[in-house]
């Protein structure tokens, strides 16, 4: 009998109930964290903004294949760099010169220090990036709506939408979470412009969180995970067996690319 797939975790492992670490579960892989053993595939796994290549050099001679190698600026600097050059406008802003609501939150993930300020202002921090207000409140409730795109080397399985109380608009909790197709949501430009950016911020395998502006129509990215850690809150047992399977679809073919 031919032994299990490998799959190696570096330079951090997954905990056992993270959604990546499922996905190996539900393939039969096993899960690696020590370089020195015998794996059959790579995929860099840091829970961290940044990422410094030279954590990979153990890695030496399969450095291109590893999954998420790339992936080194999640910041939201680098977010907003990537995603100007690709989608042709912005959504940094300069506070000193824009007028209007802005949003300013650490340049750093996973800190939830978002604010709505009203620009211009000359105060400014360089710890902090300063952003386009995204409006994409549902009409005539206290609700919006956000996207939570999976990415897997160039494919979109589907997409998570996320219904969000407007007072806790920083905050991870949704009123209800609902599947939906891409194209569901957004139109072929816009699903090869996701695309090109994920590819362009180095992004193998992760999520993207978009927001559509009821203003313009036109959608923002506005965060990266490349870690796959968790589900969105308030998916039900049924919907994660679901995303589960349907991720590991595209998981598969992934880990099979790079054998």
């Amino acid at each position: 009998m031919s032994q299990p797939i490998t799959v190696l975790f570096y330079p951090e492992s997954p905990a056992p109930d993270s959604v990546v670490a499922q996905l190996c579960d539900r393939l039969g892989y096993k899960v690696s964290n020590n370089p020195t053993q015998r794996f059959d595939v790579a995929f860099k796994y840091f829970d961290a903004t940044f990422f410094s290549a030279a954590m990979l050099d153990e890695l030496e001679p399969i450095h291109d294949f590893v999954i998420n190698g790339k992936s080194l600026d999640i910041s939201k600097q680098a977010i907003a760099q990537v995603f100007r050059i690709i989608f042709g406008y912005d959504l940094a802003v300069d506070p000193t010169k824009y007028e209007g609501k802005i949003v300013r939150k650490s340049n750093i993930n996973a800190l939830r220090d978002g604010e709505i300020l009203e620009a211009p202002f000359m105060a400014i921090a360089t710890e902090y990036v300063y952003q386009k207000f995204i409006d994409s409140e549902i009409a005539g409730t206290d609700t919006f709506i956000e996207f939570i795109v999976p990415i897997c080397e160039q494919k979109i399985p589907f997409v998570y939408q996320q219904q969000r109380n407007i007072a806790q608009r920083f905050e991870p909790e949704n009123i209800q979470v609902e599947f939906k197709e891409p194209n569901e949501i957004f139109s072929d430009s816009e699903l090869e412009k996701i695309l090109n950016f994920a590819k362009n911020i180095g992004l193998d395998y992760g999520e993207l969180d978009i927001l559509r502006n009821k203003v313009d129509e036109k959608i923002y990215v506005i965060d990266v995970e490349n870690t796959l850690r968790s589900f969105p809150d308030k998916l039900n047992n049924i919907q994660k067996d679901a995303a589960i399977e349907l991720l590991s679809r595209t998981f598969l073919s992934l880990v099979v690319h790079r054998l």
